[in-house]
C-alpha cells in the first residue's frame, strides 16, 4: 500500500499533466477558432476549384469516326494559281511536294490522292499529279475555282449507284484544299443558297456547316514567291505584280484548308505537317500562320511566379502566394490576402502570367496576337452561398489583360473590401478566357483586302476577313477555355 505522501505526490504530477493537456488543447482550439470560429476559415483547392463537367469538354465527340486511311488534296487549278509556280523552288511548290511526301511520317502512313478544282471538282487522281502541279504551270488552266464545291466534297458520304440508288461510302480521314483563297466565279449564287457560283460568304457558310456537323479543322496561311501578274476578281483582269526583290512579308499568300471528322487525328496531322514544312523550307523563307478552328490554343496550366510576377503599390496591404496542386497540370490557384480596414478599402494589383501556348496558339502569333481577341470572364466559385453576418472581399469585374511579351499575359485588377459589417470571410473566383467570336487575328487583318484592283493587293487576299470571320462561333470553341486560373481572396 502506498504511503500518503507518495499518493499526494502522484496526484500532484497527474494534475500537472492534466492541466498541461488542457492548456495545449485550448491553444489548438484558439488557433482553430482564429481561422474558423470567427468566419475566416481558409478554403482549400477543392473548395475553390470545382470538379470539371463532362459537358465542358472541348471535343465535340469522344467517339472515333470510321474513316479510310487516306488524304485527299483538293488543288485549285484556276489560271491565277499558276503565278505561284514562279520557279521550281517556290514555297508553294515545296509545300505541294511536302504534302505528298510527309504522309509517310504519319503513324500509320496515309495514302495521298489529288482532286483538281476548277468549275467543278475532278475525279480522284494519283499523288504523282501533285508532284507535276508543283513544277508545271500547264496544269493551271481553269477559268473558275469552285471552292465551295470542293469543301462540299469533304463530307460527301454517298455516291450514285445504278438507277436512283445511292451507296454509302467511308470518307477519307484527311482533306486539304490548296488555294489562293479567292473563289473565282462567273456568277454568284443569286438566291443566297450558295448552290451556284461561290463567294467568300458562301465559303464561310460551307465551313461552318462542316464544323456544326462535328468536323474539326484549321486554316494555314503561307506566303510564297509569285509573278508576274495576279488576277483581279473585281476588275476581271490581270494586274502586274511580282515578288522578285521583295521580303517574305510581301510575298503572295496561299492557304491550306485542312479538315477531318477525327479530332484527335487532325490535331497531330496539322502539327506534323507544320514540322515537315519547317524542315523542308529555310526558316527565314517560311512565313506561316494558323487559324485553329477547333484545336487547343494552349496546353497545361498557366505559370506564375509570386516573387517576380506580382506588382502592387502597397505590398503590406496586399500579399500574394501560390497554392500548389498535386500535379503540374492542376489549374493555377493564386491566394490574395488583403488588409482589413474599418471602412471600404482597395488595392490595385498586376499579375504576370506565363501561358503555355500550344503549337496552334503559337502559330496564331502567340500572346501578341491572342491577347486582343480573348474575352476574360470572372465568376465566383466560393462560397456557394454567402452567410449572413459576414463581410466578403471581392475582385473588381473591370479586368484588363494585355500582352506582356515573351508569351506572358499582363492582368490588372483591383481587390477591395466593401463597406460592410460582419466577420471577414473568403471568396474564390475563376478567370477564364474564351475567343471573341467575331474578332480577327492580326495576321488575318493584315493579309486581307477589299480592293484587288491595285498592284499593292498582290500581297493580300480578296475578302479573306469575310471568309474567316465568325468561324470561332462553332460547337467546339464555344465551350473551350483558352486559358484559365483561380483566385482566392481573404483577410491577412
Amino acid at each position: 500500500m502506498q504511503s500518503v505522501t507518495q499518493l499526494i505526490t502522484n496526484c500532484y504530477y497527474l494534475s500537472r499533466r492534466h492541466v498541461l493537456l488542457v492548456f495545449l488543447s485550448l491553444l489548438v482550439f484558439s488557433a482553430s477558432c482564429s481561422s474558423s470560429c470567427n468566419g475566416t476559415a481558409v478554403p482549400g483547392r477543392k473548395q475553390i476549384i470545382p470538379s470539371p463537367k463532362a459537358s465542358d469538354s472541348p471535343k465535340a465527340s469522344s467517339t472515333t469516326p470510321v474513316t479510310t486511311n487516306d488524304l485527299v488534296v483538293y488543288l485549285d487549278i484556276s489560271e491565277p494559281m499558276k503565278g505561284y509556280v514562279h520557279h521550281d523552288q517556290s514555297i508553294f511548290s515545296r509545300t505541294l511536294r511536302t504534302l505528298r511526301e510527309f504522309s509517310t511520317t504519319l503513324s500509320p502512313p496515309v495514302k495521298v490522292h489529288l482532286r483538281k478544282v476548277s468549275a467543278g471538282v475532278g475525279e480522284l487522281q494519283s499523288d504523282i499529279e501533285i508532284n507535276r502541279a508543283a513544277h508545271s504551270k500547264a496544269i493551271y488552266t481553269g477559268n473558275q475555282s469552285n471552292l465551295v464545291g470542293a469543301i462540299g466534297y469533304f463530307n460527301q458520304n454517298l455516291i450514285p449507284a445504278s438507277g436512283k440508288e445511292q451507296v454509302a461510302i467511308t470518307p477519307p480521314r484527311f482533306h486539304i484544299l490548296v488555294t489562293d483563297g479567292v473563289p473565282y466565279s462567273r456568277q454568284a449564287s443569286a438566291d443566297g443558297s450558295c448552290s451556284s457560283g461561290s463567294d467568300a460568304f458562301c465559303m464561310r457558310k460551307k465551313i461552318l456547316d462542316l464544323l456544326n456537323q462535328g468536323w474539326t479543322g484549321a486554316v494555314l496561311g503561307i506566303r510564297s514567291q509569285f509573278g508576274p501578274k495576279f488576277f483581279s476578281e473585281q476588275a476581271k483582269s490581270y494586274v502586274d505584280f511580282t515578288t522578285d526583290g521583295r521580303p517574305v512579308e510581301e510575298h503572295r499568300p496561299f492557304y491550306l484548308f485542312v479538315f477531318s471528322p477525327d479530332h484527335a487525328a487532325l490535331d497531330n496531322f496539322v502539327i506534323t505537317l507544320k514540322e515537315a514544312l519547317r524542315r523542308d523550307v529555310n526558316e527565314k523563307d517560311l512565313l506561316l500562320r494558323e487559324l485553329p478552328l477547333t484545336g487547343n490554343y494552349s496546353e497545361g496550366a498557366i505559370n506564375f511566379d509570386p516573387a517576380s510576377g506580382f506588382q502592387t503599390p502597397d505590398k503590406a496591404k496586399l500579399r500574394v502566394s501560390e497554392i500548389p496542386g498535386d500535379s503540374p497540370n492542376d489549374p493555377l490557384l493564386i491566394s490574395l490576402r488583403l488588409k482589413e480596414a474599418s471602412a471600404a478599402t482597395e488595392a490595385p494589383f498586376t499579375l504576370n502570367l506565363s501561358v503555355p501556348w500550344s503549337s496552334h496558339g503559337k502559330d496564331c502569333g502567340g500572346t501578341q496576337e491572342l491577347a486582343s481577341v480573348l474575352d476574360w470572364q470572372l465568376e465566383q466559385t466560393y462560397p456557394a452561398k454567402e452567410e449572413t453576418g459576414k463581410r466578403y472581399p471581392e475582385i473588381d469585374q473591370k479586368i484588363v489583360v494585355e500582352s506582356g511579351g515573351n508569351d506572358q499575359l499582363k492582368l490588372s485588377a483591383v481587390a477591395r473590401w466593401p463597406k460592410a459589417a460582419g466577420t471577414p470571410g473568403w471568396r474564390g473566383y475563376r478567370l477564364a478566357a474564351r475567343l471573341k467570336p467575331n474578332s480577327e487575328l492580326n495576321w488575318i487583318r493584315a493579309w486581307s483586302t477589299d480592293n484587288d484592283r491595285i498592284s499593292e493587293a498582290g500581297t493580300r487576299t480578296l475578302d479573306l476577313k469575310t471568309t474567316l470571320l465568325g468561324l470561332w462561333r462553332n460547337p467546339v470553341l464555344e465551350k473551350q477555355s483558352i486559358a484559365e486560373f483561380y483566385l482566392r481572396i481573404g483577410p491577412q
